[in-house]
Order: structure tokens, then sequence, then C-alpha cells
């Protein structure tokens, strides 16, 4: 049992949660996003890299189906004997 009673399993289903919201809404899977592209970011300005370009071709990738979409994915998945 995790702090404040929690377990690991009930965490991952609020993960699971949260990235269902953002797949179903393209304005919550743009504010997923940016969350991302904010680590992304922040490597490529201590390395040197032109951020711009990288933020820009996330928000083209996540728009690949045709539908502004997540660019992470999650799901659980039980291990044998579970």
């Amino acid at each position: 049992m995790g702090r404040k009673g929690y377990q690991g399993i009930d965490v991952a289903r609020k993960i699971i949660e949260a990235y269902e919201f953002a797949r179903k809404d393209v304005y919550r899977a743009s504010t997923h996003n940016k969350g991302i592209m904010n680590g992304i970011d922040s490597v490529c300005l201590a390395t040197g890299q032109d951020w711009r370009a990288v933020e820009s071709s996330a928000h083209v990738y996540a728009t690949r189906t045709g539908k502004y979409m997540p660019l992470s994915n999650y799901e659980i998945i039980k291990k044998s004997g579970e």
C-alpha cells in the first residue's frame, strides 16, 4: 500500500482515466501533449536543438490519424497468473 492508502493499480487506473479523457477530447489532448512537450522541450533547449521544430513535428504527428490525439498511449497489462 502506497502513501495515503493508494495502491499501484489505483494510480494506474487514474492514469488510464486521464488518458481516455485526452483520447476523446481534442482540447484535453492538446493539454496532455503540452505536458509531454514541456519535458521534451527542456531537453532540446539543454542540448542546443531547435525545440520549436521538435514541438511542431510532435503536434503534426499527433494529427496523423486525421484527428488530434494524445502523443502517449497507456494500458494496463495483467501479468500471467494475476
